[in-house]
């Protein structure tokens, strides 16, 4: 007797196969995709997937997440600056300074 599974079911099992099979390396090189194309959001969420999986991330790799981050609130303060004047750090309340003073 063949027996099959519902294909939501299967689909999960599938999924888990998949992830249960990616090295760290793998998911280390999704992250720098999603660095290089500007998605920090994606690279911290890649990051929290391997995490939960059990596969540690290289620290370098992480580092580079917590950059991109940093990075990515500055420009934003700064943008927020220049086009609100509204300014949550050092370097937005500069460029609101800056961009009253024109």
């Amino acid at each position: 007797m063949h027996s099959c599974l519902p294909l939501n079911t299967a689909s999960r099992l599938h999924s888990q196969y998949q992830l249960d099979r990616t090295s760290a390396q793998e998911y280390s090189r999704h992250i720098d995709n999603a660095l290089a194309d500007g998605d920090q959001e994606l690279a911290v969420s890649i990051e929290s997937l391997a995490t939960q999986q059990g596969v540690a991330i290289p620290a370098e790799v992480a580092a580079r997440i917590g950059a991109a981050a940093v990075a990515g609130s500055v420009a934003g303060d700064i943008w927020d600056g220049i086009t609100k004047g509204e300014a949550t750090g050092w370097a937005g309340f500069a460029a609101a300074d800056t961009s009253i003073s024109w």
